[in-house]
C-alpha cells in the first residue's frame, strides 16, 4: 500500500528546479540522500504542502495534498531540519500544546521517553544540547499516533551515541506501527544503510538513483581500473565513471557480472558515501499564545503594578481604562514574533492545524486581550470603589477600544506580510499616513457637532468593517506565504 507518492512533482526558482518522482510504502522505512542544495528540503516541504507545486501531483494515503485538511495532520509526523517548537519554551510547557493541537497525544508514552532520554522538563529548549533537541524533536513526531513520519536531517549534528537513540527511536515506531512508514534525508549514510528498506538519490532536484538498500549493498560495486584495462572492459553495466590520476573509478549495479568476466579488475564494495560521490560527480492556539504570553510575564507584571497603582494615586480613571488593554492587545504581535523565529512557522503548519484557523485564532486572541484588559480594570476598579459616575468615562473607554480593534487591523496583515524586520519600516510609514488620516476626519466630524452616541457609533461600526477587512485579507496572505 503506498502511503505516499510524489508523481512528476515540479517547483521552479530562478537558479534551481525541482522535478523528481517518489513513493513511501506502509511498513517501509525509505531514505532520501543527496548533497546540500540538491533539493530534499523543497521536496519535504512540497510534501507538506508548505509550499506550492508548479506541476505535477502528490497524494497522501491516496487523497492530493491540495485536500488535506488540519485534521489529516494528525497522522504525520515531522521534523524538519532548524525548525520545530518555540526555544523559549520548557517541555512541561509544551505538553498542554500538543495535548491541546492533536487529536491523541499519548501524554505518559511522551513523558517516559522524555525521562528515559534524560530530557529536563523545566529548562528551556534553547538551551538543550543539539543531541537533546534533536531527541525532542523525534519524540514530539511520534507521540501523537502518527502512521507517516517525514524527517529532514533529523541526525545532523549528534555524536555516534545520540544518533543510535534516535535511530532506536524510529525503530520503536516501525515496531508499534503496523501499517506506519518513514521518509526520511540524512548526510549520514551509514544510518541510511542500518535502517532504510529503500533509498532515493537526488540531485539537482533530480531523482538520479533509487534502490533497495540491500541491492544496493549487495550488488553495487566500484571498479578500479587504469587505462589499457578500461579500454578492454565490458561498460555494458557500467552505470558513472569518473576519471582518476591512476585511470578510472567504475560504478555498477552488477557486482557479480564483472567479478566472473573481468578477474583482473579491482572491485570493490560500494558505500551509499561513493554512490553518492559518483552518481553526483561522475559524467553524465489559544494555549500556545497563551504560553508565550507568559513567557513575557516580567513585563505583564510591570504593566499590572503600574495600572493598579495608577489606580491608587488618580482621581482620572480615563488613562488607566484605556492604558492597559491597549498594552495588553499588542501581545499578539509578540506571539506572531515568536511564532516566526527558527523558522517555526514552517514546523507550525505541518501540524494539524490550518491557515485560515492560525489568522483567526490571532484576531481573536487579540480581541480577548483588548476586552479581557478592560473587565479585568473594571472589576479592580469596583473593588477599590473608584466606579466612574457618569457614562463618559466608559464611552471614551470603548471609543479607545475600538480604535485598538482598527490598530491592531492595520498591525496584523502588515506583521503577516513582511515579516518581523520589513515590517517594522512599513508600520512606520503606515502608521504615519494612518494618524494624519484620522487627524483630518476628526476636524470634520468635530465641525459637524456630534452627539457622543453618534461618535460610539461611528468607532463601533469602522471597528468592525477594519476588522473584517482585516481578516480576510490577512488569511489570503497566509494561504499564498511559502516556507
Amino acid at each position: 500500500m503506498e502511503v505516499l507518492k510524489v508523481d512528476q512533482a515540479q517547483k521552479r526558482y530562478d537558479s534551481f528546479a525541482l522535478r523528481c518522482s517518489l513513493q513511501v510504502k506502509a511498513g517501509h522505512i525509505t531514505g532520501l540522500i543527496g548533497k546540500n542544495g540538491a533539493g530534499k528540503t523543497t521536496l519535504f516541504k512540497s510534501i507538506l504542502g508548505l509550499i506550492t507545486l508548479d506541476g505535477g501531483t502528490i497524494t497522501l494515503w491516496g487523497k492530493d495534498i491540495r485536500q488535506i485538511q488540519a485534521n489529516d495532520r494528525n497522522a504525520l509526523g515531522v521534523v524538519l531540519f532548524d525548525t520545530g517548537m518555540s526555544e523559549y519554551l520548557t517541555i512541561s510547557q509544551i505538553i498542554p500544546i500538543l495535548q491541546n493541537i492533536y487529536a491523541v497525544f499519548d501524554r505518559d508514552f511522551f513523558i517516559h521517553q522524555a525521562h528515559h532520554f534524560q530530557l529536563p522538563m523545566d529548562k528551556k529548549i534553547k538551551d538543550f544540547s543539539t543531541g537533546m533537541k534533536a531527541k525532542l524533536k523525534v519524540l514530539i513526531a511520534m507521540s501523537h499516533q502518527a502512521q507517516l513520519l517525514i524527517l529532514d536531517e533529523p541526525t545532523a549534528g549528534l555524536d555516534v551515541m545520540a544518533r543510535e537513540e534516535i535511530l532506536d527511536l524510529l525503530r520503536m515506531f516501525m515496531e508499534n506501527q503496523e501499517q506506519g512508514a518513514i521518509l526520511m534525508s540524512s548526510h549520514i549514510s551509514n544510518d541510511l544503510e542500518h535502517l532504510c528498506d529503500d533509498i532515493y538519490l537526488i540531485d539537482e532536484g533530480q531523482i538520479l538513483l533509487h534502490e533497495d538498500t540491500d541491492v544496493l549493498l549487495d550488488e553495487y560495486a566500484i571498479l578500479k581500473v587504469n587505462e589499457a584495462q578500461y579500454q578492454q572492459l565490458d561498460t555494458s553495466y557500467l552505470l558513472r565513471v569518473k576519471k582518476e590520476d591512476y585511470g578510472f573509478q567504475c560504478l555498477t549495479n552488477e557486482r557479480q557480472y564483472y567479478v566472473e568476466n573481468a578477474p583482473e579488475v579491482v572491485i570493490e564494495k560500494a558505500s551509499i558515501d561513493k554512490i553518492l560521490v559518483l552518481m553526483t560527480k561522475g559524467e553524465k492556539l489559544w494555549i500556545k499564545d497563551l504560553q508565550y504570553v507568559y513567557l513575557q510575564k516580567n513585563f505583564f507584571i510591570i504593566i499590572v503594578l503600574l495600572s493598579i497603582g495608577s489606580l491608587f494615586w488618580s482621581e482620572d480613571a480615563s488613562f488607566i481604562l484605556t492604558f492597559f488593554p491597549a498594552i495588553l492587545s499588542f501581545f499578539t504581535q509578540s506571539s506572531i514574533s515568536y511564532d516566526e523565529l527558527d523558522h517555526g512557522y514552517t514546523f507550525l503548519f505541518t501540524l494539524p492545524i490550518s491557515r485560515k484557523d492560525y489568522v483567526v485564532e490571532k484576531y481573536r486572541f487579540s480581541l480577548a486581550l483588548l476586552w479581557g484588559g478592560c473587565l479585568l480594570i473594571d472589576v479592580w476598579m469596583i473593588l477599590l470603589g473608584k466606579v466612574p459616575n457618569t457614562t463618559d468615562t466608559y464611552g471614551n473607554m470603548i471609543m479607545i477600544a475600538c480604535s485598538m480593534v482598527l490598530v491592531q487591523s492595520i498591525l496584523i496583515p502588515i506583521r503577516l506580510k513582511f515579516g518581523m524586520e520589513k515590517s517594522r519600516i512599513v508600520m512606520f510609514l503606515v502608521f504615519g499616513g494612518f494618524f494624519l488620516l484620522i487627524t483630518k476626519l476628526t476636524k470634520v466630524f468635530s465641525s459637524m457637532h456630534l452627539s457622543d452616541f453618534v461618535w460610539l457609533g461611528i468607532f463601533l461600526f469602522l471597528s468592525v468593517i477594519g476588522y473584517g477587512i482585516s481578516r480576510f485579507f490577512s488569511i489570503q496572505i497566509m494561504n499564498k506565504k511559502e516556507f
